[in-house]
C-alpha cells in the first residue's frame, strides 16, 4: 500500500518530465523542473522511511 504512493509519485515526475522536454518556454521549463525537483525529494524521503521502518 505504502509502495503504491511512491509509484504514484514516481510517475507523476516523470510525467512531469516529459512535459519539459516537451515544453518550449524556458520560464515553464523551469517551473515543472522545480515540480519534478520537489517529488523527487519527497520520494527519498519516503524510500528512506520505509527503509527505516523496514529495518526496526
Amino acid at each position: 500500500m505504502k509502495t503504491a504512493g511512491i509509484t504514484r509519485k514516481r510517475r507523476a515526475a516523470e510525467a512531469l518530465q516529459k512535459r519539459v522536454r516537451n515544453e518550449r518556454l524556458f520560464a515553464k521549463q523551469m517551473e515543472l523542473n522545480n515540480e519534478v525537483r520537489a517529488l523527487k525529494r519527497e520520494i527519498a524521503n519516503l524510500d528512506e522511511e520505509f527503509k527505516t521502518l523496514e529495518n526496526s
